[in-house]
C-alpha cells in the first residue's frame, strides 16, 4: 500500500517537471475564516498530489538513451485525445532523467530520448486539457533500451457524492477522485474531478486501464484538508464502461486535519496537530516541509495512531530553521490507505529591539509576515499589519481569540503599519511604561488568511 503514496508523489514530480502550463496542478482555494477551531487551508502547490515522500533530485539530469516511448491516448469512448501532455520519467537513487510531448489529432505521442528502466523505476504520466483536470499514471515500469508502447483508454466508477451539513465545509465547488490499480510491479493512478451540481451528485470517476484491471484503493478529497477513503477495492475495471457496483461517498465521514487555533506563529513554535473523525486505530505517518526553499528537506514527525475520538491532537514543534514568512506544509498520511491530507502552518515574527528598557524608553517593533506572491526575492503584495499590547499576564499567555481590526478583550492597538513587498514590517517610537506585551494581526488574502504573530514580552524597569 505504501507504493500508492509513491505513486502519488512521483506523478506530481513528472508533471511538474514538464514544460506545458497544463500540467499545472491545481484546485480552488478553501475560503479562510476563524469559524471553527483552526484555520481552513487553500488547496497550494501541487495540493496533495504533492506527499511527504516528494521527488527530489540528488543529480543532475543525466540519464538519457536512444529508446521511444509510442503512446496512444484515447477517451472513454475511443476517440483520440488530443493536446494531452505525456511525460516520462526514469529515476535511481542519484540519477534522473525526464521528458515531455503533445498528443497529435490521431491522440498519439512519441516521447524520444528515453532510457532503458530496468529495474521498475520507470513511470509515464498524461495530463488530460479537460474539465475534469483528469491526470493518469503508470509507475514502477520497466522497459529494455528500445523503450515501450501501449494506450491508454479510460473506463468509469460511477460516483454519487453527498454533501455534509456543516457549512464551515460543505460549499467546496468540486471533489477530487483517486484510483489505484495494482498490476505486479506497476501501480496504476487515475484522477479525476468530479463538478458538485446538488447536495447530492451524481458523477463518473476516470479509471486508468491497459486493460481489464481491478481496482486497489481510492480516495476523494473535498478540501486539501478534508477527505476520505473509498471502499473499492476489488471492483473490476475495462477501458470504454462503466464499473460495477458504483460507490457513494457521504462528506460527514471524511476526516479533517488543520494546525491547532490561528495555525501561526514564529519558527520553533510549539503547536497542536488536530485530527477531526479518524477511525479508532489508524496509524498516520506525519511529515513536514518548508514552502521555501523548494529544496527544503521533508521532516519525519513521527507516526500518531488515531483513537476513534472526534478529535486528536499530535503535539509538533515547527522547526526554528524554517524561514518567516511563508508556509510550512504538513501531512498526515494513514499507513495502511491512500489518505494523505495536507494542512498549513504560516511562519511569522515580531522581535523587539530590546527585551528589557527602562521604563518610558524606546523601541522598535519589527518582524515578517507572509504576503500574496511573495517567493525568495520575489516582491508580493504589500498588506497592513497592527499592533497590538496588553499589561495582563493572562491575556499574554496566548494569542487572541478573535481577529484584528476590532475590539480585542483584554489588548489595546498600538497602530497600524504597512509591510514592503517582502513581507517586513517596522514601528518605532513605542515606548512601554511597565512589562508589556505585543502581538501582531496581519490582514489575510487569496493566498494566505489573516493570523497573529506569536506574542513577544518587553520588560520595563
Amino acid at each position: 500500500m505504501r507504493r500508492l503514496f509513491v505513486a502519488v508523489a512521483v506523478c506530481a514530480a513528472v508533471l511538474l517537471c514538464a514544460a506545458s502550463a497544463a500540467l499545472a496542478l491545481t484546485a480552488p482555494l478553501h475560503p479562510v475564516g476563524h469559524t471553527r477551531a483552526g484555520a481552513q487551508v487553500p488547496y497550494a502547490k501541487a495540493s496533495v498530489d504533492r506527499t511527504p515522500v516528494g521527488f527530489a533530485p540528488l543529480a543532475r539530469r543525466i540519464l538519457s538513451g536512444t529508446g521511444v516511448i509510442s503512446l496512444n491516448v484515447y477517451t472513454f469512448d475511443g476517440q483520440p485525445e488530443i493536446g494531452a501532455t505525456a511525460a516520462w520519467l526514469v529515476s535511481t537513487d542519484t540519477d534522473y532523467g525526464t521528458g515531455d510531448a503533445v498528443t497529435n489529432a490521431s491522440g498519439h505521442v512519441d516521447l524520444t530520448g528515453v532510457p532503458a528502466a530496468t529495474a521498475d523505476n520507470g513511470e509515464v504520466a498524461v495530463s488530460v486539457n479537460n474539465a475534469e483536470n483528469t491526470v493518469y499514471d503508470l509507475s514502477g515500469m520497466s522497459w529494455n533500451d528500445a523503450g515501450w508502447s501501449g494506450g491508454l483508454q479510460p473506463g468509469h466508477l460511477p460516483v454519487t457524492v453527498v454533501q455534509s451539513s456543516d457549512k464551515n465545509w460543505n460549499f467546496w465547488k468540486s471533489a477530487r477522485v483517486r484510483l489505484w490499480s495494482v498490476q505486479g510491479a506497476e501501480t496504476h493512478l487515475a484522477r479525476t474531478d468530479i463538478t458538485k451540481t446538488t447536495a447530492t451528485t451524481y458523477g463518473t470517476a476516470r479509471t486508468i486501464t491497459t486493460g481489464p484491471e481491478q481496482l486497489s484503493a481510492g480516495s476523494i478529497y473535498f478540501w486539501n484538508e478534508e477527505g476520505m477513503e473509498l471502499s473499492v477495492s476489488g471492483t473490476a475495471v475495462s477501458s470504454g464502461t462503466n464499473a460495477s457496483p458504483g460507490v457513494t461517498a457521504r462528506e460527514a465521514d471524511a476526516q479533517r486535519l488543520w494546525m491547532d487555533y490561528w495555525g501561526s506563529g514564529k519558527p520553533g513554535t510549539a503547536t497542536w496537530l488536530v485530527l477531526n473523525n479518524y477511525p479508532d486505530g489508524w496509524v498516520n505517518d506525519v511529515y513536514g516541509v518548508a514552502d521555501y526553499p523548494s529544496s527544503a528537506k521533508v521532516k519525519s514527525f513521527g507516526s500518531f495512531t488515531s483513537t476513534g475520538a472526534p478529535y486528536d491532537g499530535k503535539r509538533m514543534t515547527i522547526p526554528s530553521s524554517v524561514a518567516p514568512g511563508y508556509a510550512y506544509y504538513v501531512w498526515a498520511s494513514h499507513d495502511s490507505g491512500p489518505l494523505s491530507l495536507q494542512t498549513w502552518f504560516q511562519t511569522c515574527t515580531l522581535k523587539p529591539s530590546k527585551a528589557t528598557v527602562s521604563r518610558g524608553a524606546s523601541i522598535t517593533l519589527s518582524g515578517i509576515v507572509p504576503v500574496k506572491g511573495h517567493y525568495g526575492s520575489k516582491k508580493g503584495t504589500p498588506k497592513y499589519v497592527t499592533i497590538y499590547k496588553t499589561t495582563s499576564a493572562k491575556a499574554a499567555k496566548a494569542q487572541p481569540a478573535v481577529s484584528g481590526g476590532k475590539t480585542v478583550k483584554g489588548w489595546t492597538k498600538v497602530g497600524k503599519v504597512r509591510t514592503d513587498g517582502l513581507g517586513k514590517y517596522r514601528k518605532g517610537s513605542i515606548r512601554p511604561s511597565g512589562t508589556t506585551w505585543y502581538c501582531v494581526w496581519y490582514e489575510g488574502d487569496t493566498q494566505y488568511w489573516g493570523a497573529w504573530t506569536s506574542v513577544a514580552k518587553v520588560t520595563a524597569r
